[in-house]
């Protein structure tokens, strides 16, 4: 069913006919740009204002999480973690959320050099860690091989270098499982990604995406900004001690390989998008080779797989 179709059947179902909608909002990509799972529809309301409906692609990884996404999505606005929820539809899959305009702004991926601007996010990181959530858990190495599992059984042709780089990851599978046995599981956005973010003038930090909201460990949801912050903006072990200042050097070991599978989670996601959902004016695959450029340049450095292999072995 086309979006606006979809959009039409939401605002009946939920009475929502005093809303006029806009055209959707123009999606640029960049290499810190996902923000594909969704077509956004700005609208104005008589009763909530100036709102923006999400409307998931079918197509997108996602899609299969939405029972998670909506579930975080209306909890982080019930507690000024994200923006408010006024409708949600799993079936539809479609949000109608308040549209944070004037004063906000979508953060960019040199704001993690400021440090209040990480003690905000992980403020409202940490309430969401705190919330009593039932979303389903996630394990990085498993999701990995799944993936691209699933690239293979589609037809998805995958660049060398990205399964080559599994292959050698896949070498710590034993211990990452190891590992996992004595963490605690809490709610997490799932995800790091600059965009997926906004910060108001005075500050304030509210988190725009839970497509992959799910129940992480506490390295993982570090893992998970490490990939999207280092090494280009900070360094990964500072950013690890500033989150979890009694990490051991096991710890910090098990977030660095984490953050690696994940550069490599979006690489296929990307490649998936591109084959299932082709969108002309998103070339997801830039934003795929970014992070495979990441894990590349980490693989081969010597120094730090060597240390690294040291912490794990």
């Amino acid at each position: 069913m086309p979006v606006q179709e979809r959009l039409s059947e939401f605002t009946r179902m939920h009475d929502l006919k005093d809303i006029q909608w806009s055209d959707p909002i123009p999606q640029l990509p960049s290499p810190s740009w996902w923000a594909s799972d969704n077509t956004l529809i700005r609208g104005d309301s008589e009763e909530h204002g100036r709102v923006i409906a999400k409307v998931m692609s079918r197509h997108a990884w996602s899609w299969r999480n939405r029972h998670g996404m909506m579930q975080a999505a209306v909890a982080a606005g019930e507690h000024g973690i994200g923006p408010k929820v006024y409708a949600s539809d799993q079936e539809t899959g479609i949000l109608l959320v308040e549209d944070l305009a004037n004063d906000w702004r979508v953060v960019r991926l040199d704001y993690y050099a400021d440090p209040q601007f990480r003690v905000n996010l992980l403020s409202k990181r940490r309430a969401f860690a705190a919330l009593d959530l039932n979303l389903a858990p996630r394990s990085p190495i498993a999701e990995l091989t799944q993936l691209e599992e699933e690239c293979r059984d589609r037809g998805v042709a995958l660049d060398p270098r990205v399964t080559t780089a599994i292959e050698h990851l896949l070498r710590f599978r034993e211990v990452l499982l190891e590992y996992r046995k004595g963490v605690e599981f809490r709610p997490s956005q799932g995800e790091a990604t600059s965009s997926n973010l906004m910060v108001h003038r005075d500050g304030e930090v509210r988190i725009v995406g839970w497509g992959s909201a799910a129940q992480l460990s506490q390295v993982h949801d570090t893992a998970l900004l490490v990939s999207e912050a280092c090494p280009t903006v900070l360094s990964s072990e500072a950013l690890i001690r500033e989150v979890i200042p009694e990490a051991t050097a096991k710890d910090i070991a098990v977030v660095q390989l984490i953050a690696l599978i994940e550069h490599l989670r979006w690489s296929l996601l990307a490649s998936l998008r591109a084959a299932t959902d082709p969108d002309e004016n998103l070339d997801s695959i830039k934003y795929g080779l970014w992070h495979m450029t990441l894990a590349e340049v980490a693989l081969a450095d010597r120094r730090f797989m060597t240390e690294l292999e040291k912490e794990l072995s």
